[in-house]
């Protein structure tokens, strides 16, 4: 079962495709939330295949992600 991503699992997003490519810190200033809880949200959207790790900390928008901002 897809998962249900919320407004700010959806900032996370949007942030992290603005910027190419975004680390957990960078993510958590701009979204304004903590840092542990950016990096809980986006292991979960990796596991579900929105995210990849294309570094240690450094994340990137996989075509899902996108697909998942234009609904």
């Amino acid at each position: 079962m897809e998962p249900r991503l919320n407004e700010t699992d959806r900032a996370i997003i949007r942030e992290i495709r603005d910027n190419g490519r975004a680390t957990t810190t960078l993510v958590a200033n701009v979204v304004d939330v903590s840092r542990p809880y950016v990096s809980d949200r986006i292991t979960r959207m990796r596991e579900h295949g929105f995210l990849t790790e294309v570094a240690p900390n450094l994340y990137d928008v996989t075509e899902k992600g996108r697909n998942t901002l234009d609904k």
